[in-house]
């Protein structure tokens, strides 16, 4: 049967927090949704957990697959979403009662093709500046308008005219960066799109809870980042404002992912990457060392001169 919302909640090894995520969901004062609860291969009471609350409410479907990664889970939920409007919500975070309405309303009321809402993380801080939302508390805002990533930073928290999209699946092959490409690619993938932002601060995000894919220590799997970003500026290219937020926010995601790999000790078995990221925050450093320290500056050129030593250094402090 179609509906008129499909909420889609990937979840892996959650059940500390899923009951509450779910519980906020179905607490929505907007009703006619689906919630399509994906557990991807847990080795916890995850899918159990999913289960029991597919046997008490007609609303929620519940898939089990293997383990496969989020991108994929999500596209399972999508081969079987029936809405004419999707949302993407991790199992780790809750809603506002008035999330699933204040977003549908919005769109209703002004024919955008993406909404999103604020975001409050577990310290209580915004995602985003919400005069970024007008005086009024909500803006539309066209691909030529918009000039700042972190309105477009994750699919979650924003809902989707599925008419509209340009791409309906994730990669599967990314494993980081992989939802703001999604957003990306359906936001400027089409002339003409639209977005509207709402101040008001609807979802509650959990901040790198132990077990999460941004949580984690180096692997190869962090470096498809690097294909995330080279896709998002190809997109983008001819968008010269958010270019500038695109390049911004790369250089700090490369930093991290550049320390990280050499801490790890690991930087010889990807030479490609390793000079690929070095090149790249040299030519961005104006973006990393903006407002910084003499010691941020020291440690900066000694990470790309030096990287061991600058390694040891920080281990250190």
């Amino acid at each position: 049967m179609d509906t008129t919302v499909s909420v889609i909640v990937p979840a892996y090894n959650v059940e500390d927090y899923l009951p509450r995520c779910l519980d906020s969901l179905l607490a929505q004062t907007f009703r006619d949704f689906e919630l399509i609860l994906v557990d991807d291969g847990s080795s916890d009471t995850t899918g159990a957990i999913c289960d029991r609350y597919g046997e008490t409410d007609a609303r929620v479907r519940v898939l089990h697959q293997a383990n496969a990664g989020v991108s994929a889970a999500r596209n399972r939920a999508l081969e079987i979403a029936s809405g004419a409007f999707i949302t993407f919500v991790d199992a780790d975070d809750t809603t506002d009662p008035t999330y699933l309405e204040r977003l549908y309303t919005g769109m209703q009321d002004t024919g955008a093709d993406i909404a999103s809402v604020n975001w409050l993380d577990t310290n209580g801080r915004n995602a985003y500046d919400a005069a970024l939302a007008g005086a009024d508390g909500a803006r539309l805002y066209t691909q030529d308008e918009l000039s700042t990533l972190s309105l477009l930073g994750s699919c979650c928290g924003r809902m989707f005219r599925r008419a509209s999209l340009v791409q309906l699946f994730f990669d599967e092959d990314l494993f980081y960066g992989e939802d703001t490409l999604f957003s990306v690619c359906n936001f400027y993938g089409s002339k003409g799109m639209r977005l509207l932002v709402l101040g008001a601060c609807l979802y509650r995000y959990t901040r790198a809870r132990p077990g999460t894919a941004t949580s984690q220590p180096f692997n190869e799997r962090r470096l498809s980042q690097m294909k995330a970003y080279h896709r998002i500026r190809e997109i983008v290219k001819e968008h010269p404002a958010i270019l500038e937020s695109v390049t911004s926010m790369q250089a700090f995601a490369f930093w991290n992912l550049y320390r990280m790999l050499l801490r790890s000790g690991r930087e010889r078995e990807f030479p490609a990457e390793a000079k690929k990221l070095r090149r790249t925050l040299q030519e961005s450093r104006r973006y990393l060392l903006g407002g910084q320290g003499l010691r941020q500056r020291i440690m900066f050129r000694l990470y790309l001169t030096c990287g061991r030593l600058a390694t040891w250094i920080d281990s250190r402090r």
